[in-house]
């Protein structure tokens, strides 16, 4: 893997209710050279850990699944961008990482102004290109209330 890829230096958080999902993302992340990986079993105990965490330690990407309880990966990312959780960035790169293609979810995901979306299960080079995809994705963020407007597909 080429050291001037999108992984090298980079914090993330990874958010799967699946351990081994949370093991193999983060072994692919560290092999690439990221300088750090939380993890966090779903969106509430992520939502928690950043509220919580050191404020010198920035989170550059979150990578989550979508169909987690009690707090699902959409949810989380609209309390992200609707700046009602501490310790992230509102416009942090989101990227979901689900199993799903349905397009409401993916259609859900694009109104929230995801950076990006990946279909598990993911390889090395597969998961250095979608974070690189999505890290180059800009968008200007709506105002907190407009996030609140768009509905949510349910896990």
């Amino acid at each position: 893997m080429p050291e001037n890829n999108q992984v090298t230096g980079l914090t993330f958080l990874v958010i799967d209710d699946d351990d081994v999902v949370l093991q193999t993302v983060s072994a692919l992340l560290k092999a690439s050279g990221a300088k750090k990986v939380h993890t966090a079993p779903n969106g509430m105990a992520a939502r928690d850990a950043l509220a919580k965490k050191d404020p010198a330690d920035t989170i550059d990407c979150i990578l989550s699944d979508f169909n987690m309880e009690p707090m699902n990966g959409l949810v989380l990312l609209r309390e992200i961008r609707a700046c009602r959780v501490a310790g992230v960035r509102p416009d942090v790169c989101f990227i979901l990482l689900t199993i799903t293609g349905e397009r409401v979810v993916v259609g859900g995901a694009k109104e929230m102004d995801v950076n990006g979306y990946m279909v598990k299960p993911v390889t090395r080079e597969s998961l250095v290109a979608g974070i690189a995809k999505a890290r180059s994705r800009y968008f200007k963020l709506r105002t907190p209330p407009e996030y609140d407007g768009i509905l949510i597909p349910v896990s």
